[in-house]
């Protein structure tokens, strides 16, 4: 059996314990990266006959609502701009 001292075995395992929550966040941050997901409200649509909110992807302008299944035109903030009341 190898002898290691106590001191030298809680100092790797620190060690690797850091090196795996590195790991581990490095690589959710490249997964953020590549699937161009970001929380924000141009993500965001609403149903207006069951009125869910589910998210959507970007650049999407016609999707259907999944509870109710209705289609749902999306509004972009440059259309919702140039409206008058």
């Amino acid at each position: 059996m190898i002898a290691v001292r106590i001191d030298v075995f809680f100092a790797l395992l620190i060690c690797l314990s850091v090196l795996v929550v590195a790991l581990l966040w490095a690589r959710q941050l490249w997964l953020s990266i590549s699937r161009n997901w970001e929380l924000s409200e141009e993500q965001i649509s609403h149903c207006p006959n069951c009125q869910y909110t589910f998210f959507i992807k970007p650049r999407q302008t016609l999707t259907i609502c999944p509870a109710c299944r209705q289609r749902v035109r999306i509004r972009t903030a440059k259309a919702t701009k140039h409206l008058r009341y």
